[in-house]
């Protein structure tokens, strides 16, 4: 019998296949790597045709009516206790509703997977119900409730307080529970090690060049942004061209290029960048330039164009923002340098259009972290393939 593995995920095929966020970026990707071996059953659990319950319909107007992105835009005071709440609601009703266990029992009953990959894990009990129906999980972590909470509330109460704890202990209980654990925060996944949970850091995983571009040309100094018309990256690009409009202003000759999909709106109001527009190939594009991730609003997006940039072999300016992790600053080792805010962010363009020595440096740094990343991308997908085919579960270190 040939192996199959079912795919439950909160976004739809289109999404998937057209990823505009990392996540499904890295799902993409895994696709790709695992149809050689099996065949891969994709459901989407926001899509009523895919899975027919009570829980779907819910789920489907909670992600696609702007409920949800309303929540996540708040960022400060009440986010912590709303999206709290929304995480209490949604996970009881996947509890509770039994036309889910229903339509899922149907699918496992038809498909026969070896594993069930989720994504995403933010709803532990749907981990739960995959492990009672009899199902071996492979989870992708979006985000830790617990640390997310910690991360953006305000002086929590002593209620709430320990509510988060509560939950967070049955979220990593869940996790460990996996047969591997993909999370796309390089904290989270130190975190989850620290609790026995088989887990890798996602980004790593993403469908990447497997070959170094053209480092930076002095004579020209090229940076490049890259990404979707997703909100955060459309509002990098306008960042980005105000910058680069302050420098030229001054007499700083340098070009700044923007790759990627971007809506009309966007290509009128940008005066100082190249809008490229989408390309085939990223590599093609890119050579000889600093990448520059000028996000504002945190981390959407940002760790995988690190991760694309160093694997490029290029060097990176990025605002703290756009780096949550402080231990990505170690990853980078010289090759990525981060500026407070918008105003260092400057000097720092500034400084990278007339010294060459620290532009070398930064190339030379980005070569070396390439290599180790093409090093433990090699070793992932392998442990990978052979725990889809062989299912050795002791290999894992």
């Amino acid at each position: 019998m040939a192996l199959s593995i079912v795919v439950l995920s909160v976004h739809s095929i289109e999404e998937v296949l057209e990823p505009r966020s990392g996540g499904c970026e890295l799902l993409a990707s895994l696709i790709d790597e695992l149809r050689p071996i099996c065949t891969v059953r994709y459901i989407s659990i926001t899509s009523f045709k895919d899975l027919p319950s009570l829980s779907t319909m819910v789920l489907m107007q909670y992600y696609r009516s702007g409920v949800r992105s309303t929540i996540r835009s708040l960022e400060r005071g009440s986010y912590g206790l709303v999206r709290l709440l929304g995480f209490i609601i949604l996970n009881f009703l996947l509890l509770i509703d039994l036309s889910l266990y229903v339509s899922l029992m149907n699918v496992f009953r038809e498909v026969k997977p070896k594993y069930v990959m989720i994504h995403y894990t933010d709803y532990p009990v749907l981990l739960l119900i995959c492990r009672v129906l009899g199902q071996k999980v492979i989870g992708i972590c979006g985000e830790l409730t617990y640390l997310r909470y910690l991360e953006l509330s305000s002086g929590p109460s002593v209620v709430v307080d320990h509510l988060v704890r509560i939950l967070g202990c049955i979220e990593v209980n869940c996790l460990r529970k996996c047969l591997l654990v993909l999370s796309f925060s390089l904290i989270e996944t130190i975190f989850l090690c620290s609790f026995g949970v088989r887990v890798f850091f996602g980004p790593l995983l993403l469908k990447l060049p497997r070959r170094a571009v053209e480092g930076p040309r002095f004579a020209e100094p090229t940076f490049v942004f890259f990404g979707s018309d997703f909100e955060p990256n459309v509002e990098a690009v306008f960042v980005l061209d105000r910058v680069v409009g302050a420098l030229k202003r001054v007499g700083v000759a340098l070009r700044c290029r923007v790759v990627g999909r971007v809506t009309r709106l966007v290509s009128k109001f940008v005066k100082f960048c190249e809008l490229v527009g989408e390309v085939p190939s990223l590599e093609d594009v890119v050579g000889g330039s600093i990448v520059v991730i000028p996000q504002v609003k945190g981390l959407f997006g940002s760790r995988s164009k690190i991760v694309k940039s160093l694997y490029l072999g290029l060097p990176v300016v990025a605002l703290a923002r756009a780096v949550p992790d402080p231990y990505l600053k170690l990853l980078g080792n010289g090759a990525l340098l981060v500026a407070s805010n918008i105003g260092e962010l400057l000097s720092l363009l500034l400084v990278l259009s007339s010294d060459e020595s620290l532009v070398q440096r930064a190339r030379s740094s980005a070569t070396r972290v390439r290599e180790v990343i093409m090093q433990l991308r090699d070793m992932y997908i392998k442990y990978l393939r052979k725990l889809v085919l062989v299912g050795d579960e002791e290999t894992y270190h």
